[in-house]
């Protein structure tokens, strides 16, 4: 499965996600709000949100770009920045309470801010990598899954440390 992969292609698609990591910090530390809000929000280029993108949400997001919402949005965009603990990043993005800007695009804006803390991925990639964790047996990484969703008990995919 592995030896499949394009590396040349999977490198290309790492370095455009970094640029474009690069150029959203920049972009917050120098105060330039639409610009920023036009990567972060897949507008500009779907790099900067892959989630906002494909589904259209970043001008939802803004609505007439009205400066209470660009300044709500810039506020939670700070909020990520500062946040250390990777566990509020959700509450973070749920009390901003933005309309259409959920836990997709959110989760997607925290990790192309501040990506050495937040991270994203979907069941699928979280699935695979078990698969592969566990020699391809299927009934490993599938419990293995499944405890990491309940979080009832300690998986090796979650954090037992407070």
């Amino acid at each position: 499965m592995i030896d499949q992969l394009d590396m040349y292609r999977v490198r290309e698609h790492y370095d455009r996600r970094f640029e474009c990591h690069q150029r959203l910090s920049a972009l917050l530390k120098k105060g330039k709000p639409i610009d920023y809000l036009d990567l972060a929000l897949g507008i500009s280029e779907p790099h900067g949100n892959y989630s906002a993108s494909e589904h259209g949400l970043g001008p939802q997001i803004l609505g007439t770009k009205r400066p209470e919402r660009i300044a709500s949005i810039m506020a939670l965009a700070q909020s990520l920045v500062a946040e250390t603990d990777p566990r509020k990043m959700i509450t973070t993005i749920y009390q901003a309470g933005i309309k259409y800007l959920k836990v997709s695009v959110g989760s997607e804006m925290a990790m192309m801010l501040k990506p050495d803390v937040f991270w994203v991925a979907n069941v699928r990639t979280v699935w695979t990598h078990l698969l592969l964790k566990h020699h391809f047996d299927l009934n490993h990484a599938n419990e293995e899954l499944k405890l990491y969703r309940s979080q009832e008990l300690p998986s090796e995919m979650v954090s037992t440390s407070t």
